[in-house]
C-alpha cells in the first residue's frame, strides 16, 4: 500500500501481502523511487491510498545471497548446467524469446516436475524442458537437512547467427530471375523438407 500526495511523491508505504518477506524491504524502496500522477478531487490534485503489486525474479546469485541471510538455512546452488538448444524449426522462421520453466529441486539435487509456467513462443518450451531436466543442484538446507524447494529459471532464446538464418532470410520464391538466390532457395528448401 502506498500513500501519494498531492504532487504525486508516495510517502507511508507498507507491505500488505508478501510471498517472500526476504523482498519486502527491496519492494518497499523500489516503490519509493517511483513518480506518481496525483489523485483528483474536484479537478484539484490530491493525495491518495493505493495498492501497487511488485513481482521480483531472483538470479541464482541473489536467491543464494537472500537466503545465506538467514539462520540455519542454505540456499539451492546450482551445480550442473545445461544450455536449451535452439528449435530448428524457430530458426527458420527467425523468431527471439523467452520460457519460464518451474520445477521442483528434490532432496537429492534432482530436478523433477518441471512445467513451462510462461512462454513467448510454444516451440521453445521442449528445449527449455529438455535442459533444465539436465540440471543438477546442491539442495537446500533447513536445520541441517536437505529440502525440496520450487524454483522458476528464465531461458532467453535468441537467433543464432550462421549460414542457415542468412540462406533462409535472403530465398526468394521458386522461378526468380536471380539465379544465385535461386540455389540459395533450393539449399534452404531442402534443410526445411528435412
Amino acid at each position: 500500500m502506498v500513500s501519494v500526495d498531492a504532487r504525486g511523491r508516495p510517502g507511508k508505504l507498507r507491505v500488505i501481502r508478501s510471498d517472500n518477506l526476504l523482498l519486502n524491504q527491496a519492494a518497499l524502496d523500489t516503490v519509493a523511487r517511483w513518480e506518481f500522477s496525483p489523485g483528483r478531487v474536484g479537478g484539484e490534485p490530491a493525495g491518495i491510498d493505493l495498492e501497487v503489486e511488485v513481482r521480483f525474479s531472483l538470479g541464482s546469485r541473489e536467491q543464494q545471497e537472500a537466503s545465506a541471510s538467514l539462520p540455519g538455512k542454505s540456499p539451492v546452488r546450482p551445480v550442473y548446467r545445461v544450455v536449451p538448444e535452439y528449435p530448428a524449426d524457430a530458426e527458420l522462421v527467425a523468431l527471439s524469446g523467452e520460457v519460464v520453466v518451474e520445477f521442483v529441486v528434490g532432496e537429492k539435487g534432482e530436478v523433477r516436475d518441471a512445467q513451462v509456467v510462461q512462454t513467448s513462443h510454444s516451440v521453445f518450451n521442449d528445449a527449455a524442458i529438455k535442459a533444465i531436466k539436465q540440471w543438477a543442484f546442491i539442495p537446500a538446507r533447513a536445520q541441517g537437512q536437505p529440502k525440496a524447494t520450487r524454483m522458476q529459471v528464465p531461458f532467453v532464446f535468441k537467433q543464432p547467427e550462421g549460414p542457415l538464418r542468412q540462406e533462409v532470410r535472403i530465398a526468394l520464391p521458386y522461378g526468380s530471375e536471380r539465379p544465385e538466390l535461386h540455389a540459395t532457395a533450393q539449399a534452404a528448401q531442402a534443410v526445411i523438407e528435412q
